[in-house]
């Protein structure tokens, strides 16, 4: 806890989410924002943008904050976690924690050693549409659920070019996370086999597959099934969900921002319309509530130990690929 009640907040990291979240963070109340990244002439401009200061030194800014956020390129985030948790900071990593599940409980077992609070940034848990459906489904409105499917559809073509790190990423564990973390997230329980396939390769220049679709298997015998694809031709990317129970059926469309609800015995869907809503604020309010002591909760946001068991399932859709089997978690 803050005991002076000022939020001092450095931002790694002035690629396109950390200019969001250092521009949100400096809407706050009694808070500091400071701007960190290796390149100090982008940190510059974006810092002078949005009137926030910049830092040359991350160790001395480290020793400053008390709150970080990481917004660096994936396969950057473990050393500067590691460093944060060592100091007993209150650190939200951008999606994915890591990518790689050695780094992943690394960082678990710093969290657990230094007894910090840990949050990762997997931030469709947020949006109104699917904070409605995890409420169904809690409610028991939709009675037992015995099939949720979930899809992530894009186009990531015009990012993947030479010199943007993304080239070299594997965006199931960017991007491609978020389906499977929604469908987890929703089934509240854990998975216990995963099987997966890669499709048709399409884009040259990229190294990974582009198109998958994966069956994961939860301890009830709920069935999640996940296709995510980035080669798509769609006018917009989008991700949606669909929950399957006893009692009825729920499915989102983010195409018309609705969502399309069917009760057993009634004869046809009805539509809700929900809110685009944009939710980086939301987090920087919910980590400020946070570390001010004003709130002890950080409910929708993934904790460490949800984000290690999403990077285990991760891990495991890509090994199901290479083996051509189930795998086991």
């Amino acid at each position: 806890m803050v005991e002076s009640g000022t939020i001092k907040a450095l931002i790694v990291g002035s690629g396109v989410q950390g200019e969001r979240y250092a521009k949100a963070q400096q809407s706050e109340p009694n808070s500091e924002t400071a701007l960190f990244d290796v390149d100090s002439k982008k940190a510059h401009l974006v810092a002078t943008k949005i009137g926030v200061q910049t830092t040359d030194s991350f160790e001395k800014s480290l020793d400053w904050a008390n709150l970080v956020y990481i917004c660096t390129p994936d396969h950057l985030h473990t050393e500067i976690a590691a460093a944060a948790i060592k100091q007993g900071k209150t650190v939200f990593c951008e999606k994915p924690l890591t990518t790689d599940l050695q780094d992943a409980l690394y960082l678990q077992n710093l969290v657990s050693e230094y007894k910090t609070t840990f949050l990762v940034g997997n931030l469709l848990r947020l949006t109104p549409a699917f904070l409605q459906m995890k409420e169904s489904v809690s409610n028991k409105e939709l009675g037992d659920i015995f099939s949720i499917r979930s899809t992530y559809l894009h186009n990531m073509a015009p990012y993947l070019k030479p010199g943007n790190w993304r080239l070299n990423q594997n965006f199931l564990y960017g991007g491609g996370s978020h389906p499977i973390d929604l469908a987890c997230w929703i089934a509240n329980e854990p998975v216990i086999e995963v099987q997966a396939s890669a499709g048709i390769k399409m884009l040259p220049d990229y190294a990974h597959p582009e198109d998958y679709q994966i069956i994961l298997k939860f301890k009830s015998g709920l069935l999640g099934h996940i296709w995510l694809n980035a080669n798509l031709q769609l006018p917009i990317h989008k991700t949606d969900l669909e929950i399957y129970g006893e009692k009825g059926t729920i499915i989102s469309d983010t195409s018309s921002q609705t969502l399309q609800i069917y009760q057993k015995g009634e004869e046809n869907f009805t539509s809700r319309e929900f809110p685009k809503e944009f939710s980086i604020p939301k987090v920087v309010q919910i980590l400020n509530n946070l570390v001010k002591g004003k709130s002890p909760s950080y409910y929708p946001l993934p904790n460490i130990n949800e984000a290690v068991s999403l990077i285990k399932i991760l891990d495991s859709v890509e090994k199901s690929i290479q083996t051509g089997k189930f795998v086991s978690i």
